[in-house]
């Protein structure tokens, strides 16, 4: 017998241990959880912005979606998705209550961890998504209603909406959203001043909201519209392009879209004032790329939210391209309606069929009808035919009166004052 009480150590054999049997099922889960660990670290530092703002827990929705894939999708209101795979596809129930056809052992709880997993996963590193909260969502469907009101010509409506709306809706979020409403609807009405005013207070605003990226893009959209409509393009194409460096980083939607489209109206007016054929053609070239992601943009937008603006921007892009090709539109020191060169008769072609496929599909708006009325104006003028220009020229100017377009009356009785006519 040995004592215990001996002061010399015993060495004696000790039985081999064999790995506890939850050790060799666990291991590889450890290993998985330290390299997702690692990833997410440097995930990190190009999503911090982001997760900062849509840590927000005040508006946090859960949706469960099921398709007939055999998948349902958990929307965790933090844009990311979790895919849980089953066997169901007719049940609206939740994960737990889900009938599934995992393996025996399988427990809910399990489940949860599962999910839990998968939701850390580190997402491709590409465009920030845009916040999609209940205040997101009625933010973008006052801009796009009001927008409506004011392109419409009801332009004293929606200032008096826009007011009433600010007395109650607090949130900076809605309050940059019916500022720059706001700011449209003053720019529609030719009260340049009221608009400059307007994207001052939203402007000092931004920092305060929890979506500012894509609110400030739509200051950027609105302050380079008011230079668009003040004829100061060298300032509000600068604006532009700084904000295509937003714009690239964003997932799309209308918001860009409108962007895309104020940069392509730019680049269509500095290809009007210019004669050199090859710098032309380089202008028309890059334009047409911009309207053409303007439509991409728009179609890509968040569903029932801008309903308006997706059936607008399309038209707005064909009315630019129109002018594009006929290289027309009211010069900077106003003596002259576009390119003096010859124009390639394609061109013209492409501009005449534009201009009858948009009228085909019917103007979406009182302002478009008036923008469309212009084209029809330059087209006529390509064509020799300087009586059904004026023409139309006046009932472009008649109309934009009647619904308060001021800016685009005077445009429309300059450009009828500048035909070779008069």
């Amino acid at each position: 017998m040995i004592s215990i009480m001996s002061d010399h150590p015993v060495a004696c054999a000790v039985p081999p241990q064999t790995p506890h049997p939850m050790w060799s099922e666990e291991w590889p889960l450890v290993l998985l959880l330290t390299a997702i660990l690692a990833i997410q670290q440097l995930r990190f530092l190009f999503m911090k912005r982001v997760q900062a703002k849509q840590s927000d827990g005040v508006e946090t929705t859960n949706t469960t979606t099921i398709h007939g894939n055999d998948n349902i999708n958990i929307n965790t209101g933090n844009n990311s998705t979790v895919v849980v795979t089953t066997r169901s596809t007719n049940t609206s129930e939740e994960c737990c209550n889900v009938k599934t056809q995992p393996t025996p052992q399988h427990t809910c709880q399990e489940e949860e961890n599962m999910i839990s997993i998968f939701s850390v996963l580190p997402k491709p590193v590409g465009k920030f998504p845009r916040l999609n909260t209940k205040t997101q969502v009625t933010c973008r469907r006052y801009m796009d209603n009001l927008a409506q009101l004011s392109a419409e010509g009801k332009i004293y409506k929606c200032e008096k909406t826009i007011e009433r709306l600010r007395k109650v809706k607090m949130d900076p979020d809605y309050q940059v959203s019916l500022r720059h409403a706001a700011t449209l609807n003053a720019i529609n009405e030719g009260k340049f001043e009221k608009a400059s005013r307007l994207l001052g207070e939203a402007e000092i605003l931004l920092t305060d909201t929890r979506n500012e990226d894509e609110h400030r893009l739509r200051w950027y959209h609105q302050k380079s519209l008011l230079k668009l409509q003040q004829g100061k393009h060298a300032a509000g194409i600068q604006l532009t392009e700084e904000a295509l460096s937003l714009v690239s980083i964003m997932a799309p939607g209308c918001i860009s879209a409108w962007l895309l489209i104020n940069h392509a109206w730019f680049l269509t007016k500095i290809a009007a004032d210019e004669d050199n054929t090859n710098d032309r053609r380089a202008l028309v070239k890059k334009a047409k790329t911009f309207y053409q992601q303007a439509i991409d943009h728009a179609e890509s937008e968040y569903p029932m939210q801008m309903s308006y603006f997706q059936s607008r921007v399309p038209q707005y892009a064909k009315i630019g391209l129109a002018f594009l090709y006929l290289g027309c539109w009211q010069s900077v020191d106003s003596s002259r309606i576009g390119v003096s060169t010859d124009l390639p008769r394609d061109d013209i072609i492409k501009a005449k069929d534009i201009i009858e496929e948009v009228q085909n599909e019917g103007p979406v708006c009182n302002k478009s009808k008036v923008l469309l009325l212009l084209a029809k104006v330059c087209l006529q003028f390509r064509l020799g035919s300087y009586q059904e220009a004026y023409d139309l020229a006046e009932e472009a100017k008649k109309l934009a009166a009647k619904h308060y377009f001021w800016n685009l009356e005077k445009f429309a009785d300059s450009i009828g004052k500048t035909l070779p006519m008069h």
